[in-house]
């Protein structure tokens, strides 16, 4: 095989290695300075992920209960748990690596399971390998998932493309052991991202719906579900005593695995009452503009920045590009009929969009507000991060066509279809990321420790004042950092969700009320309690602290 047709069948990996080098590697700077995000979402999730080493490792004992907002547990299921992926950061740890070090290794194999995982779906389809990569560039570095670089517990959503596919497949011919990859992958979507999760579910229904409907064309939905129910039972009553038994531990330990992770959320949902007001949720709903901003694209910013009155416009960045808008519309308007898988890609897509945007402040959504766990999703916005897939494989499909175009026009063809192709990688390669410089987030952290008095307890409790200079989150965060650098647990926080009456600490007199606050929400009545919490506490940047609140509470 000569050096071209080997370079041909290989282009995907060029494809990668531009992608994961210009969109995940250089944003980290020549020495590793940077860390993808700010310095409130970013940090929250190497919080998160050290946490989980530390549990590992025994130096902390509960991994649901982290010592932030203390003493309130579950606090981990305040926001994504990250379980799914926290071994690969806790790898990085055993290698050596620092928690800022291994918070950007693991950024770096998130973006690169993303990419492998479309490209080895995409590859089952037989497209032209250049396609393929296109769809997995897509999938991995498209604008609207650099958009979300700083809600890192968004970024691995590698199981999107195997669970589609194994719906498919499923739906072809069912059995036990597609069955069992079709569950796998939905689970191991929720470990890895619970949001991710709910959206991929749902885009599963619809699909699944969608093929019912497509099939009942040519026969009665009876027809369909007797096919299906009959492939799946006579396959377990072919299959050995060893099979049954394998495939039933298998799906035990799911049901189980799932169970165990969503017990956390739902029980932090009953207990804390966390429920979204459809307000909160309508103003994260998709909108008709939010499909045009992409206000850090070096190509399209201005543009997008001249679209005002978007309110929450960091969660509206959804513009999937022009390349890609363009080989949409070309499939769209010129590729009719379509075959059967991209045709249902492109249906879910736009039925998905029809159930969620918002115009004008109406929504079909609200019909679905009320189903128990999508009222505790808030931005809707993110499902992108999920249809961003089959956009990718209807994109894939567009462009396989466009390379393979034999006849007259072929050179010309192919000439519109590497040039999107290009605009597509500048598209990305010219995004100005968000990022923050490991060094002086660090400077921030000895700053607040080097303040930090000695603690006259062996298990002291750190509550840092709120600087009036910049964001409480800020604070927070540092407070959360520092603790957990030192062992101790904190009065401080930041997540997704919030305990009774909080909020960030300027004045002393808040430090007896929090206390007040879990007492009355846990039921305590022994006043040593309060003592206890106020004598192991260690104050930093207060100036207003009564002494008579040591021994009194006000």
């Amino acid at each position: 095989m000569n050096p071209f047709q080997v370079l041909k069948n290989n282009a995907y990996i060029l494809v990668f290695c531009v992608g994961v080098y210009f969109c995940a590697l250089l944003p980290l700077g020549s020495n590793f300075a940077f860390v993808p995000g700010d310095l409130g979402d970013s940090r929250l999730n190497n919080y998160i992920l050290e946490h989980f080493y530390r549990w590992l490792i025994r130096l902390d004992a509960s991994y649901w209960s982290a010592p932030f907002f203390y003493p309130f547990p579950y606090t981990i299921a305040f926001s994504e748990s990250l379980l799914g992926s926290a071994p690969i950061y806790a790898l990085f740890r055993f290698a050596g690596l620092d928690g800022v070090s291994s918070f950007q290794g693991w950024f770096l194999v998130g973006y690169s399971l993303n990419f492998f995982s479309a490209a080895g779906v995409l590859s089952k389809a037989k497209f032209h390998p250049l396609a393929v990569g296109v769809g997995g560039f897509l999938f991995a570095f498209g604008l609207p998932v650099l958009a979300q670089e700083n809600h890192a517990q968004l970024l691995y959503r590698c199981f999107v493309p195997l669970a589609c596919y194994s719906l498919w497949e499923l739906y072809q011919l069912a059995d036990l052991k597609k069955t069992l990859l079709f569950c796998l992958a939905m689970v191991g979507q929720f470990f890895l991202s619970v949001y991710i999760g709910v959206f991929l579910f749902t885009l599963t229904v619809v699909m699944a719906l969608l093929m019912i409907v497509m099939d009942s064309r040519s026969r009665s939905i009876r027809s369909i579900y007797s096919n299906f129910a009959d492939n799946l039972l006579g396959d377990w009553a072919r299959s050995s005593v060893r099979r049954r038994f394998l495939f039933a531990s298998w799906a035990l330990t799911l049901l189980i695995a799932f169970g165990a992770l969503m017990y956390p959320y739902f029980h932090v949902s009953r207990v804390y009452g966390f429920v979204r007001t459809w307000e909160e949720i309508s103003a994260l709903l998709p909108r008709p503009e939010s499909f045009l901003l992409a206000d850090n694209s070096g190509l399209w910013g201005n543009f997008s920045l001249s679209l005002s009155d978007i309110p929450n416009r960091h969660e509206h960045q959804l513009f999937p590009g022009l390349a890609a808008a363009v080989l949409l519309i070309t499939g769209i308007s010129f590729l009719r009929p379509f075959p059967k898988m991209p045709a249902l890609y492109l249906w879910a897509v736009m039925i998905s969009l029809v159930l969620t945007i918002n115009i004008q402040g109406y929504s079909f959504y609200k019909l679905f507000f009320g189903v128990p766990g999508l009222n505790s999703i808030r931005g809707i916005t993110r499902l992108e991060l999920v249809l961003i897939w089959p956009v990718a494989f209807f994109i894939t499909w567009v462009l396989d066509v466009l390379l393979k175009f034999p006849g007259r026009y072929k050179n010309v063809i192919c000439f519109g279809a590497y040039s999107l192709i290009l605009l597509m990688a500048l598209e990305s390669v010219l995004y100005n990321h968000t990022v923050y410089d490991r060094f002086d987030a660090e400077a921030r952290l000895e700053e607040l420790q080097q303040d930090i008095p000695m603690p006259n307890s062996k298990s002291p409790i750190l509550f840092s004042a709120r600087s009036p200079d910049e964001p409480a989150w800020m604070t927070e965060m540092d407070a959360m950092l520092v603790s957990q650098r030192l062992g101790w647990a904190t009065f401080n926080g930041y997540s997704g969700n919030a305990p009774p009456n909080y909020e960030p600490a300027k004045a002393c007199r808040k430090l007896p009320r929090r206390i007040q606050t879990y007492i009355d929400f846990s039921g305590i009545e022994e006043d040593r309690y309060y003592f206890d919490l106020m004598n192991r506490t260690v104050l930093v940047g207060f100036e207003d602290c009564d002494p008579r609140w040591w021994t009194n509470p006000p």
